[in-house]
């Protein structure tokens, strides 16, 4: 009797396993299509923040002449926070390679940027086992110069990137692999900045589980404008609230799975609000620092799932802030940043990366 018990017990278990990892199997597309509003949220922002200048442009028109170095002359001192886009709307140089007042207008291109950023993570689902999710994303931009605009300033800029993810729990396995493109405009009228992008990208995937491996493909196009003020307290520390408004729409491959089953991902879409707000230090001899947060809101739309033309229920993902400190120093025509934070929420874990720019 002992014996049969244990038997049907393992039978049960073995029974909800299997449950477990079908479900895995078939919300594998659902997984990566959320995945891709984040990625997209840190795409944007890392463009915005790249082309739109190094922390010393925020410290807004009232910051003064602050020397890298005590040793400097004064013919080259460093300015802080007068260049509409620190560093790389032009400067004719007589300021020094790290800012400048002065507007060129024949200048065609102004610098170049190289970003990485990691995440590692725990991605919460409702109903669903959490994923340890690890994700990589490069960045290359190059900025374009500087046009009058009524009485502000505006700028472009293209940029293309990588990512490589990986996804895992106890049921499902996924590798994620690809690259986008997208075009900047940035603008500046006095202490406000108002930041647009638009790109597009394909990612793709390799999700296994018990019963096989699946292979399918995400294509995405999307944008974003973000707004933000500069309050100057002082000539050395600002206050910079924003509001970033982004629309992603990611279109899922229909496949027929390993195990056989018929899969029907309908296109998803998704909208992104997030407020946040900036504090930007200059600490001294020519370093800066940050504290930044950010509660990024996210409402989807679609994605809907039919399993051998029967439809079943959807994942859905809740919201998350997100929370960092950088710190930047300027040497030469080079600006280096790095960056380390926080998510909680439906994602939860630790974010960081580098950036380094180049101005011409």
């Amino acid at each position: 009797m002992k014996n049969i018990t244990a038997l049907a017990t393992i039978m049960m278990i073995a029974g909800i396993s299997h449950a477990h990892a079908f479900d895995a199997h078939i919300y594998a597309n659902t997984i990566t299509t959320h995945n891709i509003t984040t990625l997209q949220h840190t795409i944007t922002n890392t463009a915005f923040g790249s082309f739109g200048g190094s922390m010393a442009t925020t410290l807004s028109k009232t910051a003064t002449l602050a020397p890298q170095s005590s040793k400097a002359p004064n013919n080259n001192a460093k300015i802080y926070g007068s260049a509409p886009i620190y560093g790389e709307y032009n400067d004719d140089g007589s300021a020094g390679r790290s800012g400048g007042d002065r507007y060129n207008s024949d200048a065609t291109l102004t610098g170049m940027w190289f970003n990485w950023q990691h995440a590692s993570e725990n991605t919460k689902f409702d109903s669903f086992e959490r994923l340890d999710t690890k994700f990589d994303n490069a960045m290359f931009g190059v900025s374009g110069g500087q046009t009058k605009l009524w009485n502000g300033t505006s700028k472009w800029g293209i940029y293309a990137g990588y990512i490589d993810g990986h996804q895992q729990n106890s049921n499902i396995d996924i590798s994620e692999q690809g690259g986008y493109v997208g075009i900047y405009n940035g603008n500046k009228f006095g202490n406000l900045n108002v930041y647009t992008t638009i790109n597009g990208g394909v990612i793709d995937n390799s999700a296994d589980t018990i019963l096989g491996t699946d292979e399918y493909t995400n294509m995405w196009v999307g944008g974003a404008v973000k707004t933000t003020y500069s309050f100057a307290l002082d000539d050395t520390f600002s206050i910079i609230p924003g509001l970033h408004i982004g629309y992603t729409w990611v279109k899922g491959e229909n496949y027929t799975a390993a195990s056989g089953d018929i899969l029907n991902n309908d296109a998803f879409s998704a909208f992104e609000i997030t407020p946040s707000i900036r504090a930007v230090k200059h600490i001294g001899n020519g370093w800066h620092g940050a504290l930044s947060s950010a509660y990024i809101i996210t409402t989807n739309n679609g994605g809907d799932i039919s399993v051998n033309n029967i439809d079943v229920d959807n994942l859905a993902m809740g919201n998350f802030i997100e929370y960092s400190i950088s710190l930047e120093k300027s040497v030469a025509q080079f600006t280096f940043t790095a960056n380390i934070g926080r998510r909680d929420g439906a994602r939860d874990g630790w974010i960081g990366g580098m950036n380094i720019k180049y101005a011409f």
